[in-house]
């Protein structure tokens, strides 16, 4: 046989190896840029949080000539600072779909278990963080990523849908000494 009659019976070969690799590599490519998408995000939302919660630390002055009592309203500075931070480290997670992102800072005491309603009130006062133990400041990020039909930036391909979170969470906390608040 000469060299020529085999090239001829092997001129589709190629076309068809590639038909049937080709799939098998896009999806892996495409699985890896999806969760490579997933887990950039949930990282973020989590470093997120840890800086909300660092930021509850930083000292929260009172604005000169305020009347309250100076102990809950610098905590309730410290809440909000936290909220802030959080949501301004994870800023670009809110571009696809705004509104979406959950950002919640609560000041709870040290020994709470959980950081539910009834384990961290809204209005914490200093007399719930004595100087033992102390509070603790809980930030909680969620973002619903099954609430894009498509995902955020990449389309779910069949079969993927079942494999992606319905909910990226992270929490942050820290603990906030009392003996840190101005009495």
């Amino acid at each position: 046989m000469s060299t020529m009659s085999l090239m001829h019976r092997q001129r589709g070969a190629t076309a068809v190896e590639y038909a049937l690799v080709f799939p098998v590599f896009f999806l892996l490519f495409y699985g890896m840029l999806t969760y490579g998408l997933i887990f950039m995000m949930r990282l973020n939302l989590q470093h997120s949080a840890e800086e909300g919660a660092r930021a509850a630390l930083r000292h929260q002055r009172l604005p000169a000539g305020n009347t309250e009592s100076p102990a809950p309203s610098q905590l309730e500075l410290r809440r909000r600072q936290a909220e802030t931070v959080a949501a301004s480290h994870s800023s670009w997670i809110n571009t696809w779909k705004p509104g979406l992102l959950q950002i919640q800072a609560r000041i709870c005491k040290a020994d709470a278990a959980t950081d539910n309603a009834a384990q961290c009130p809204t209005g914490s006062s200093v007399t719930d963080c004595d100087i033992l133990p102390g509070c603790q400041v809980v930030v909680t990020m969620s973002y619903p990523y099954a609430a894009h039909a498509n995902g955020p930036a990449l389309p779910a391909l069949p079969g993927f849908g079942l494999m992606i979170p319905n909910y990226l969470t992270a929490q942050g906390r820290i603990l906030l000494d009392g003996r840190a608040l101005d009495l």
